[in-house]
């Protein structure tokens, strides 16, 4: 049996309450005001090089903070946006496990797609990853803006999966995407009435959790026995589907900030040293930084404690940053480490000039923190990326960063 059809995001009838909303027997959503946060003035950039065009030519726009904190050009990555995140409840929903790989534009390669049971979209059905929707071209095709759906061979093959499931989506296994994009949608969990809180599974889309994200799902209340790989192909009986909270590159949320909040508060141990840390990346092969032994003695020198988040647990890593006054380090997945950290006056990154996203600067919106960041050398995007050595002339460097601190 095959089905093809051309399909636009159909609007869910919206219910007023929540009580509306978890009894509903039909499809329908509830909206949660949750203004977005990405004011690129909100932090200050240093420029120790100057920029060679020749240097950052084959850079994405939304990696220069040159280019990206221009009003313009940050207008244009945030167009189409409103203020309002969907809770969306979904009878008999039809969902594709996988993982998002070899992705061209708006396809990638197979599976994370979620529909309803009449195969219509809604806003959580797409693939997300670095900010953007795709869909799995196994499933789907795209022409002139266009979805056709072409599940022949899959809908005769379905499992059904009865009962109440909370939709997780992608949790990726990249540190950093977890940390901004896997967590994204646990916002609504503490909505849940307790009655279906007790038996609700928690489906995910890859066949697979890294340890580190198990850790941290757990503090917020999910347990691994009741965390369901979703199926190449299923039905779900009832499905609760929360938007993503967070949007990579273009925007946060105070719907975000409470998930970190909420894991944060649930580490209770206090590191035993500065209340000012260094979070290097001196073990991590990919964009090196040339001087970054030299630039560690600085800030040792300075009053900050090394550390080197990948040789302890994640709860431990939580644990060092949270207490923090002042954290420091490299552009890296590392930094969104300071998402719990509620005390800190400022935060200063180090980067290259053209490898340096916007995400730092969305993590530290929802918080009163001041965001420095440096910029260093250009990195050549040709090379490979353990190739990619980037720096700073040192005295330049030590210069401004004790101007900074100060």
């Amino acid at each position: 049996m095959g089905v093809s059809i051309v399909n636009n995001e159909v609007s869910l009838a919206e219910v007023s309450s929540l009580e509306d909303f978890f009894t509903a027997k039909l499809d329908c959503k509830y909206s949660v005001s949750a203004p977005f946060k990405s004011i690129p003035d909100d932090c200050d950039f240093y420029y120790l090089n100057e920029l060679a065009k020749e240097d950052r030519k084959d850079a994405l726009s939304i990696m220069q903070p040159l280019i990206w904190t221009t009003s313009p050009v940050w207008e244009k990555i945030n167009r189409n946006e409103s203020g309002d995140i969907q809770f969306s409840l979904l009878h008999d929903a039809r969902i594709y496990g996988g993982r998002i790989t070899k992705r061209t534009g708006k396809l990638h390669e197979s599976g994370q797609l979620l529909l309803t049971n009449n195969f219509e979209f809604i806003n959580a059905s797409y693939g997300v990853l670095d900010g953007s929707r795709s869909l799995p071209k196994d499933l789907v095709s795209v022409e002139d803006g266009e979805i056709s759906l072409n599940l022949e061979g899959l809908v005769d093959e379905c499992i059904y999966l009865k009962g109440d499931y909370y939709f997780l989506g992608s949790l990726h296994r990249h540190f950093g995407h977890f940390i901004v994009e896997g967590l994204s949608r646990l916002w609504a969990l503490d909505m849940l009435p307790e009655n279906i809180r007790k038996e609700i599974k928690f489906i995910y889309y890859e066949d697979s959790v890294k340890p580190f994200s198990l850790e941290l799902l757990k503090l917020c209340g999910i347990d691994a026995e009741r965390l369901i790989s979703a199926p190449r192909n299923a039905i779900i009986e009832r499905i609760f589907v929360p938007d993503i909270s967070y949007r990579t590159h273009h925007w946060n949320s105070r719907l975000q900030q409470l998930t970190y909040d909420k894991i944060s508060k649930c580490i209770t141990k206090r590191h035993v040293g500065s209340e000012r840390i260094y979070l290097s990346r001196r073990n991590i092969p990919d964009r090196p930084l040339r001087n970054e032994l030299e630039i560690e003695n600085l800030f040792s020198q300075l009053g900050f404690d090394i550390i080197t988040p990948e040789k302890i647990s994640i709860t431990e890593q939580i644990s060092i940053v949270k207490y923090a006054k002042v954290i420091a380090g490299p552009v890296g997945s590392q930094m969104y480490l300071s998402a719990f950290n509620k005390l800190a006056e400022k935060i200063l990154i180090l980067a290259p000039a053209n490898f340096c996203l916007p995400d730092d600067m969305l993590l530290s919106t929802c918080k009163p923190t001041n965001l420095h960041v440096v910029l260093g050398t250009c990195i050549d995007l040709s090379l490979k990326k353990n190739e990619r050595s980037w720096g700073f002339e040192f005295k330049e460097l030590e210069v401004l960063v004790k101007e900074i601190l100060n």
